[in-house]
């Protein structure tokens, strides 16, 4: 009677697993992995644990519940690159050595599950159907966030969603301005495919955009509104090349876009990024933040002083002193190498170089490239749940490698 009893369970259980999940599993695990993401950007402005734990306790039960319902995982070559990323942390703490391990635990803990969020979006987001539910969550609510951002700015500049104190540099739900822009980066070019090639969404993409586009000068970050143009752009060239728009329709567009553009730069406050654009200290500054970034990799090149360590290390090679407490190398790459050493960084670099030319070619990936750029001048990837966000945008180029025809061919068992 026991074995009987057990047994109708054991195959329920081999039911749930199936080789290939549905299209219905596939687009709840996407929603759920874009709501944890927005939850952790909600909840940016917060330097408790709390904050950060939100979005990767969403993404490990997520992940939890694709490993329950399937046994089809399947991963790109690129993500062997990012293996090291996950561990490496790790081998610092416990082998290697590092300068502060009590400090490098948290960033070792963020890069696991960051790599965890990857593994989760590459499978999640292989069916384009859940690809396009994950990417207009995230665009949407970056839109709302930013307009939320702009609000707050001038009806509420001392609390967070006018509830929260704020400090002197928060803008929307983030701390820093550069973080911001980065969750901008990584939305704008969603907006840009449904204007462009979308014409499903075009009302929608072009609201988006320019709600995006207004946040992103409102915060002042010089870097995120060159990128955020640069992204305009690519983004027009890259729809000609690929003989999706004329050069009579971007005749049309460059000028009429440039006057929308400059209208809404005007009615949320250019002074303040234009001002920002104009101050030489911060920029003698970081030359010699480089300096002593300089000589930190050279104490250091290949094991790194241990993740997270670079604020304690910093002082011992430090050449001025500005009287405030140097929290960062204003140069993620570089940070990333003086922590993790060349092959931390190394393996970092090749995992996103892997992205470039599919981003190139989704264009709504673009976002991905500007992200990586912007880290070479300030640190937007050092807010967990942007690193994350940054990852599953990877996961989603790579995968949108596969087309629709087949994907079509992929198994459908009900569960």
């Amino acid at each position: 009677m026991p074995s009987s009893s057990s047994g109708p369970s054991r195959q329920s259980k081999r039911q749930r697993r199936v080789s290939s999940p549905n299209k219905s599993l596939s687009s709840a695990l996407a929603v759920s992995l874009a709501i944890s993401i927005v939850l952790g950007l909600l909840f940016a402005w917060t330097p408790q644990f709390w904050g950060i734990s939100i979005v990767q306790i969403g993404v490990l039960l997520t992940a939890g519940a694709w490993l329950y319902f399937t046994t089809d995982i399947r991963l790109p070559l690129s993500a062997s690159f990012l293996a090291i990323v996950a561990v490496w942390g790790w081998l610092q703490i416990a082998w290697i050595g590092t300068a502060t391990p009590a400090f490098s635990r948290k960033p070792a803990l963020g890069w696991a599950i960051a790599a965890i969020a990857f593994c989760l979006a590459s499978n999640v987001l292989r069916r384009s159907s859940a690809r396009d539910i994950f990417l207009a969550i995230i665009v949407w609510s970056a839109a709302i966030l930013s307009i939320l951002a702009i609000v707050q700015m001038y009806s509420s500049p001392t609390e967070v969603l006018w509830v929260f104190p704020a400090q002197p540099l928060t803008i929307g739900t983030f701390l820093y301005k550069n973080q911001f822009a980065a969750m901008i980066e990584m939305a704008v070019p969603i907006s840009l495919y449904w204007m462009l090639l979308d014409s499903d969404k075009l009302g929608e993409g072009i609201f988006c955009f320019l709600a995006l586009f207004a946040g992103v000068i409102a915060s002042g970050s010089r870097a995120g509104a060159s990128l955020v143009v640069l992204e305009c752009v690519a983004a027009l060239f890259l729809a000609y090349r690929g003989k999706k728009i004329s050069l009579t329709t971007i005749a049309f567009l460059i000028p009429v876009g440039a006057a929308v553009l400059g209208i809404t730069a005007y009615l949320v406050g250019n002074e303040f990024v234009w001002t920002h654009f104009q101050e030489a200290y911060r920029d003698s500054a970081r030359k010699e933040l480089a300096q002593s970034n300089l000589e930190m990799l050279k104490a250091a090149p290949w094991p790194g002083f241990g993740l997270g360590s670079w604020s304690t290390i910093y002082p011992k090679f430090a050449t001025f002193d500005v009287g405030r407490f140097a929290n960062a190398a204003h140069n993620d790459w570089m940070e990333w190498t003086i922590e993790g050493g060349f092959i931390f960084a190394g393996s970092l670099l090749a995992f996103l170089l892997a992205a470039v030319r599919p981003a190139l070619t989704s264009m709504w990936g673009l976002g991905i490239i500007a992200v990586a750029l912007h880290s070479w001048v300030d640190y937007p990837t050092r807010e967990p749940v942007l690193c994350i966000l940054w990852f599953c945008l990877t996961a989603a180029v790579l995968q949108n490698r596969e087309k629709s025809q087949s994907e079509e061919k992929i198994p459908v068992v009900d569960n």
